[in-house]
């Protein structure tokens, strides 16, 4: 029993030496571990402080938006009308800066020749500051010289940034500036209307035509991502990221190849001309001349360069088809035969005996007809073939201004008719208040007899005109012009169903029937442009004075020169094929002389459309 005890107290000792050891070993450990953390906390701290702080500096981490494809226009085949291509900007972070602004400016300036008009806008962004912004764009296309000159010189160019973007594009340039417009940079009166969120990492937006139109379908969502970026702005990891969306693609009803035929056609001439798909109002062609290239102010478009444009006589950045002020002469007589059959006004066999001019009841004022003898007996079927200035003169008489008025109006007359032709202008319909706001004078009778020939104070745009002719070609039914026919893939516009004039069908047939006879009766007033056709053609000649006749024929007795400006508008508006209209078109020729001269450059549009572009120029009458 005593051994048991003395070797229980033999162990017990044994365990209680071998438990100091073990301690005494963990302590030192302890020791030597903190020991050695506490050095390199020292020599963090104090021995290698400063580049640490620099480091510290150096990496850190950003977030920045990632702007988004702009999504692309095609024509009706699937040619690209805008694109986009990879360009690399240059833009400044103003927080990371340590020199003066301006000489960081001037440095750069120095380095890639900026132009004065990028400057002024980098400045301008500055000071408005956009919230979602950091970084601010001084210049938006660098060449890979520039960019080679940059990151050589870049340890003296505090917070710039060079990023990749795509860039618009525009392959068919001035044939279809009109109709595709332009994008541009962010301005101040942007800033006004768009959400700044939306916009974040953009700093380009839709300016005219289907790019300002469909701006939002097109322009896409940023993302967003965060990144580690160094002293020099160069990102060293990318941490999260947010992929953006790409915008939404948009088709057009164009036809490329039409639009460059019409453009050649067209020539030196100054005019516009709108081919449509009669069912859908599809705009096949939309061509305004004089024209320009869009490319020019996608990277912004240099001062010298828009005073060219801007102070140009034929004013190129004008679209006529959409804008175009003109009076629309003879070509409104369709419209009002169709309003004073619907109203009762006549019946389709009301005849007169045309004398060449017309006279109010107890009025001196004579009304001319172009044809100084007149054309004798005249009913409404050859009114419209032959052109009777009087008996539309007498039709107005008898419509009164409130009924053709509202005849106007239901062909698309009197405000915007297109459904989303960007910058449509709304020129609106003549009436006794509107002439007391622009000229101060009370409305006569005669100025409702002027408007009986399209002339006095009554003015239209191609837009309209080509609107009326769809009514016109649908028998009443609401077909309005449309340049884009789906976004996203998805067709964006029901088919048409509305009624705008309702009206009998013999009245259609009637006006429809005088329509064929001016291309293609003996006595029509664009017969030259008719002979030959395999096809039937509804159309009406216009011509608008410019100056008066009278004018005229004086400088002519003086032998004087008429000058082009002096001439007459010219204007044509007709559908094909005359029974079954699967194509409806206007023409308008400034200073074109004649409505005779317009109907031949619509007869080779049509030709090219229904017989095709080899029988061009081939068949008689072109």
């Amino acid at each position: 029993m005593a051994l048991l005890l003395s070797r229980e107290i033999t162990n017990q000792a044994q365990e209680n030496r071998i438990f100091k050891v073990r301690l005494k070993i963990i302590t030192v450990l302890l020791v030597f571990s903190f020991a050695l953390i506490l050095m390199r906390v020292g020599y963090l701290q104090i021995i290698n402080r400063a580049e640490q702080v620099s480091r510290s500096d150096a990496y850190h981490i950003r977030f920045r938006a990632i702007p988004p494809e702009r999504g692309l226009i095609y024509d009706s085949q699937g040619q690209v009308l805008a694109g986009n291509r990879l360009s690399y900007a240059l833009y400044i972070n103003p927080l990371k800066i340590d020199k003066s602004i301006d000489l960081l400016v001037q440095d750069i300036s120095d380095l890639v020749g900026l132009q004065d008009e990028s400057i002024d806008d980098f400045y301008k962004d500055i000071s408005r500051g956009r919230r979602h912004n950091k970084l601010f764009l001084l210049h938006k296309q660098l060449t890979e010289e520039e960019i080679a000159r940059i990151m050589v010189n870049r340890y003296r160019l505090p917070g710039i940034e060079i990023q990749p973007q795509f860039q618009r594009f525009y392959p068919l340039k001035e044939i279809v500036s009109h109709v595709i417009g332009h994008t541009g940079r962010i301005t101040e009166e942007d800033q006004l209307i768009i959400d700044e969120f939306q916009y974040r990492g953009l700093d380009s937006i839709g300016k005219l035509g289907v790019e300002a139109f469909y701006e939002q379908s097109l322009k896409g969502e940023s993302g967003t991502e965060e990144v580690g970026v160094n002293a020099y702005g160069r990102v060293v990891e990318v941490y999260r990221q947010q992929t953006p969306t790409k915008g939404n693609d948009v088709k057009l009803w164009l036809d490329s190849d039409l639009q460059e035929f019409v453009w050649t056609r067209l020539g030196n001439r100054t005019g516009a001309v709108i081919v449509a798909d009669t069912k859908s109002g599809g705009i096949l062609s939309m061509v305004s001349k004089p024209s320009y290239d869009n490319n020019l102010f996608v990277t912004g478009i240099s001062q010298k360069e828009f005073d060219v444009l801007r102070l140009n006589k034929k004013a190129p950045l004008l679209n006529r088809a959409a804008a175009g002020r003109y009076p629309p002469g003879s070509t409104i007589k369709p419209f009002y035969a169709i309003t004073a059959l619907k109203n009762k006004v006549v019946t389709p066999g009301f005849k007169i005996f045309d004398k060449g001019y017309f006279k109010l009841p107890n009025s001196d004022i004579v009304f001319r007809n172009w044809k100084r003898r007149g054309h004798g007996k005249v009913n409404l079927r050859r009114a419209i073939r032959v052109s009777s200035d009087t008996y539309f003169y007498t039709l107005a008489n008898l419509m009164g201004y409130e009924i053709m008025r509202e005849g106007l109006q239901s062909f698309g007359f009197g405000k915007t008719a297109a459904l989303d032709v960007h910058n449509e202008l709304n020129i609106a319909l003549p009436d006794s208040s509107w002439k007391i706001n622009h000229y101060n004078l009370p409305w006569f009778p005669g100025d409702t007899i002027n408007m009986g020939i399209g002339q006095g104070y009554l003015v239209s745009s191609p837009m309209q005109l080509i609107t009326g002719t769809l009514i016109l070609a649908n028998r009443g039914k609401d077909v309005r012009p449309r340049l884009v026919k789906s976004v996203g893939g998805e067709d964006i516009y029901p088919p048409v169903s509305k009624i705008a004039v309702a009206t009998s069908n013999s009245h259609w047939d009637l006006v429809h029937a005088g329509m064929e006879d001016v291309l293609h009766s003996k006595e029509g007033t664009a017969k030259r442009a008719g002979k030959g056709a395999p096809y039937k053609i509804a159309g009406k000649t216009g011509t608008s004075q410019v100056v008066s006749l009278r004018f005229i024929e004086e400088i002519r007795r003086n032998k004087g020169k008429v000058k082009e400006e002096w001439l007459d508008h010219a204007s044509f508006i007709g559908f094909v094929p005359a029974s079954a209209p699967k194509y409806a078109i206007i023409v308008v020729l400034e200073n074109g002389g004649s409505g005779s001269k317009a109907a031949l450059l619509a007869r080779e549009i049509m030709d090219y459309l229904i017989v095709g572009i080899d029988k061009v120029g081939l068949l008689d009458g072109n």
